[in-house]
């Protein structure tokens, strides 16, 4: 029988039940283990899995001369993984013993596995296109995104970053970490780009880059390192978000992930990420332009009355406190467009909008007519507020060759917004009708407020 059990490819062994001693080990069985004919008297858990005792899954316990006992185990001695198939037979007249026949399945289960991955990927990106396309905000769609990536993988931190070529930085933008892992988003804002260029040619050529152990990149790339290290990361996978005109928006990362796949599957795991999130925030920056669109007056570039209505809504509802609204009015725009033609007109509306933007922020400005701007500014105290009109007067009147009407209130507290707006606007009109008074005395660059 011996002779026959040699012949096999498969391992085949027999030991006693009572003693586990090695009484037979196949050739192919001593080839695999490396064990010369000088095996008798050996345990076979020695020899088979380099244990100091017998194993605890053994089957003895288990066997019958009438039926195969058949089992799978992996065995770590041969990093393999066996189908086993044990009976009890008569060795040499003597007694029963154990023989085992063991069939290496590590190529079926590996593809099992990774049968098990790709449907486990599948499920994944269904899971994450559903995320991206809630009825929630995009902050909260792509913070549960990137934690839904890193429980997946096991990972210690997920983000986005934005890609700035024309200044050359990169900014963290969105960021998830693991229980107990440190945020650095807030220390990862327009980090240069040096630090990642060896990444740039394979975001150009839409691929990722998968570090596996940073303390191969020591010495290789010194910045790119110690930007890693001090963020605690041992290896990463970053891909690139890559619009469908080869323009790269920035790129997604995961920092020590714990489960591996093949880079088949994660090339498709990211490539499908990229491609949501590549779209999806594509269409929230259209959205966010034209919304911005119907936000701003084309002519000057300020907020226009669509802006004006949606915050003074904002401001009335919450009863803002120390709010200074200011109406400002052009004067003589209309003798500028019948004398000067209409581009003379916008020209003079434009350099009076910059005016107003030397002083206060854009977003506390508006045009909301023809020649007419407000501004509202909101939480200022009635003095900041008073000197700033000071200084538009200042700036006007010195530098400004068009004239302006100004009118001024400070609240310590909203009531009545559209009151507020009317007694102002009475102030602005009263001071433009002394201009047109003055106008026959006075140089037309000259400017008054009332206060």
């Amino acid at each position: 029988m011996t002779e026959i059990l040699n012949e096999l490819s498969e391992t085949v062994y027999i030991a006693d039940t009572e003693t586990y001693e090695l009484l037979f080990l196949n050739t192919a069985g001593r080839k695999f283990f490396s064990i010369d004919s000088d095996y008798k008297g050996k345990k076979c858990y020695e020899v088979l899995q380099h244990k100091t005792e017998p194993c605890p899954f053994c089957t003895n316990s288990k066997l019958s001369a009438n039926h195969v006992c058949e089992w799978e185990i992996f065995n770590p001695v041969a990093n393999r993984y066996y189908l086993l198939k044990d009976k009890l037979i008569n060795w040499n007249g003597d007694k029963l013993v154990r023989m085992e026949i063991a069939l290496d399945i590590t190529d079926i289960q590996n593809k099992q596995a990774e049968i098990e991955k790709a449907s486990q990927m599948e499920q994944f990106i269904r899971e994450s296109l559903r995320l991206l396309h809630r009825s929630k905000s995009l902050q909260e769609n792509i913070d549960d995104l990137l934690a839904a990536l890193g429980n997946f993988l096991q990972a210690e931190r997920t983000y986005i970053f934005d890609i700035d070529i024309v200044n050359k930085y990169t900014s963290n933008t969105y960021e998830w970490c693991a229980p107990g892992i440190t945020a650095e988003i807030d220390n990862l804002q327009q980090v240069p780009l040096t630090a990642i260029n060896r990444w740039i040619p394979f975001f150009m050529r839409n691929e990722y880059v998968y570090i596996e152990d940073i303390e191969n990149i020591k010495h290789l790339a010194v910045e790119e390192y110690e930007v890693l290290a001090r963020q605690g990361i041992r290896s990463l996978v970053v891909v690139p978000l890559m619009t469908e005109q080869g323009e790269l928006m920035g790129y997604i990362g995961v920092d020590n992930p714990s489960i591996g796949f093949s880079p088949q599957s994660i090339d498709v795991l990211y490539r499908a990420l990229s491609f949501f999130l590549v779209s999806i925030l594509t269409k929230n920056m259209i959205e966010k332009e034209l919304k911005d669109m119907s936000f701003k007056d084309m002519l000057t570039g300020l907020q226009n009355s669509n802006k004006f209505t949606c915050d003074l809504k904002i401001i009335q509802k919450n009863h803002t406190k120390e709010v200074g609204i200011a109406y400002v009015d052009m004067n003589g725009l209309k003798e500028i467009n019948d004398t000067f033609g209409h581009e003379k007109g916008n020209e003079a509306l434009r350099t009076i909008a910059q005016r107003l933007s030397q002083v206060f922020r854009r977003e506390n400005l508006y045009r909301i007519g023809g020649d007419e701007f407000v501004i509202i500014c909101t939480d200022i105290p009635q003095k900041v507020f008073d000197e700033k009109i000071q200084s538009l007067t200042n700036i006007a009147t010195w530098k400004n060759p068009q004239s302006i009407a100004i009118g001024h209130l400070w609240f310590k507290q909203i009531t009545d917004i559209n009151e507020h707006l009317k007694d102002t606007d009475a102030l602005m009109y009263a001071n433009k009708k002394k201009y047109y008074q003055e106008c026959g005395k006075i140089p037309r660059r000259t400017i008054s407020a009332v206060s």
